[in-house]
């Protein structure tokens, strides 16, 4: 990357390492990075068009077209940048060290790639909803009447009748109804123009008794053996 970048590498280094975590908006990266953001719309375009290193993502089933959001897409570098490059000096000469730390963050890394694996998981098997999606990707948006407040969907997939939503919970806690309930809540601040709604839990400990109770068509829960039943692992 040095190589490939010169000069300038460092400023691109920056903006992978603000990309870290959840994905960021143009004027979350410029205020992590201190690149205007004239300057950063450029690095961003070779990063995600040329290199393929990062995806410029926008909010699935939304009126604001130009909403976009940006994360690293590549998985090693999305590795790298979270665990080598902050540390590269403790890599080198103390591994063993290295790891311990590197354990200690692996379950925050893991939570984030959670949801990367839950996306591509309806994408390869829409029969667990039901139907077949036009799009399935993140949403994003403003929570009405409530200025400055903002929320977010893990999933949205939708076709001209249906539409899922659904999050992804990678904690040791089990799913419980208030879980749901929030998801129930964001689902009622987008407009779905009639369409049959869907929700999807994904979870790595399992649920609450009182939320497997009202599991149902409209109410699909997954659990990790659930998802490795369904591929056939």
């Amino acid at each position: 990357m040095i190589a490939e970048f010169g000069s300038e590498h460092k400023s691109y280094f920056s903006i992978l390492q603000a990309l870290l975590g959840s994905s960021k908006s143009l004027a979350e990266i410029a205020e992590q990075t201190g690149i205007e953001k004239t300057q950063l719309s450029k690095y961003l375009i070779e990063l995600s068009d040329i290199y393929e290193i990062v995806s410029r993502e926008s909010s699935v089933y939304s009126n604001t077209s130009k909403n976009y959001k940006y994360a690293i897409k590549d998985h090693y570098y999305n590795f790298f940048f979270n665990f080598i490059y902050k540390d590269y000096s403790l890599v080198e000469y103390d591994p063993k060290k290295a790891i311990e730390l590197f354990m200690g963050k692996l379950n925050n890394f893991l939570e984030l790639q959670f949801e990367r694996i839950c996306k591509r998981f309806i994408e390869e098997n829409p029969q667990t909803i039901g139907f077949i999606p036009k799009e399935v990707g993140k949403h994003w948006g403003k929570v009405p009447y409530k200025k400055g407040e903002s929320y977010d969907i893990d999933i949205v997939a939708y076709d001209d009748q249906n539409i899922a939503f659904g999050e992804c919970k990678w904690t040791s806690k089990k799913v419980s109804i208030g879980d749901y309930e929030k998801l129930l809540l964001k689902s009622n601040y987008i407009d779905i123009y009639g369409k049959r709604k869907i929700y999807v839990l994904f979870s790595k400990s399992g649920f609450e008794e009182d939320l497997l109770k009202i599991k149902s068509d409209t109410l699909i829960l997954l659990t990790l053996e659930d998802m490795a039943k369904i591929m056939g692992l």
